[in-house]
């Protein structure tokens, strides 16, 4: 029996037909509501607002590794460097010599040894080599730059070195900033916009006290320094609040991987310099960050002790004020009446 005779057959035997009714208004409540399933980030992709940025990102970073390979190729092969070695007692065989962006600490060795040999004749150019490659590692986000910071540590003194991965450091981490800022700012925010909303309610959370947080999250080991550098200017990090933090924050962490490159003989990857002893050093810096926060909150939080004490005793001073006059005005009626 189809539909419309089953309703026939209701309607003659006297039964209720109730037919359900979809408005235009839940029809677009439900297109609303499937429109909301679709992830935002999938949403974003599919706009394709990002192509441009990623262009322009993609044009600058070819630019600088230009400058990388015009650097690295101002310099002599590895197989001259090993002809001009020939003179000495111990000459060093082409194979052993290798000049490339270190990725373990064996490749670190070998670059060392490598570039000691270039600085014999070549410091200057050495130097802005080590410069120009620690800055676009940084700049770019890849993994590797605090493998130049141990590498410098085995080449120079150690308060030059130390210097050497500030500077260095702070202009890298500067300009990984403001390519945030300028190019994806809407890519990060379109891609991860829950993680973007989350960081962002947590910096304004202590937004008074936004210099110290940045101090601590730089200083202890707890977030990648490249996410700190990516998200700073998404979240609304001022520049000089994310530079000072920047430069103070990551003193330790420089000192350490400078100092690592004095053991470079000793060392055999970079979890050595993470040791429990050095880890809690790192956290124990990030934590002295967070003392001026605790001690202005416990002021604070002694003021309004003190405050909620004294207002609990207005209506004691209040009532022995008005007994006080009370009595004022009793002795001076019996004195009217004598």
């Amino acid at each position: 029996m189809g539909g419309s005779d089953a309703a026939a057959a209701a309607v003659a035997n006297g039964q209720r037909i109730v037919v359900p009714v979809v408005s235009a208004g839940k029809q677009q409540e439900e297109g609303d509501s499937k429109e909301r399933r679709i992830p935002a980030a999938w949403a974003y992709v599919r706009s394709f607002a990002w192509v441009r940025p990623i262009i322009i990102l993609g044009v600058l970073y070819i630019c600088a590794l230009c400058i990388i390979l015009t650097l690295f190729h101002k310099l002599p092969t590895v197989s001259q460097l090993a002809a001009q070695q020939q003179q000495q007692a111990a000459a060093d065989n082409p194979e052993q010599l290798r000049l490339a962006i270190p990725h373990s600490f064996d490749e670190l060795r070998s670059v060392r040894h490598t570039l000691q040999l270039y600085r014999q004749s070549y410091a200057v150019h050495v130097a802005a080599l080590l410069v120009a490659v620690h800055m676009f590692l940084q700049s770019f986000m890849i993994p590797g730059s605090i493998l130049i910071n141990v590498l410098a540590g085995s080449m120079y003194s150690l308060p030059a070195a130390t210097v050497f991965a500030a500077v260095v450091d702070g202009g890298g981490a500067s300009v990984n900033y403001w390519l945030s800022r300028w190019l994806l700012r809407d890519v990060v925010a379109g891609l991860f916009p829950a993680r973007v909303q989350a960081f962002a309610a947590e910096m304004k959370k202590h937004q008074t006290n936004l210099l110290n947080y940045n101090l601590f999250i730089r200083s202890a080991p707890i977030f990648p320094s490249w996410v700190v550098n990516l998200a700073s200017p998404i979240v609304g990090v001022p520049f000089p609040t994310f530079l000072t933090a920047l430069l103070v924050g990551h003193l330790p962490i420089n000192f350490i991987s400078v100092k690592a490159g004095h053991n470079l003989a000793t060392m055999q990857s970079v979890s050595d310099m993470y040791s429990s002893r050095n880890v809690l050093f790192l956290l124990a810096v990030g934590a002295l960050a967070l003392v001026p926060v605790l001690l202005r909150r416990l002021r604070r939080t002694d003021r309004q002790a003190r405050h909620r004490h004294v207002v609990s005793l207005l209506p004691i001073i209040a009532a022995g004020a008005g007994g006080a006059s009370a009595a004022t005005a009793r002795a001076g009626g019996v004195a009217h009446v004598q």
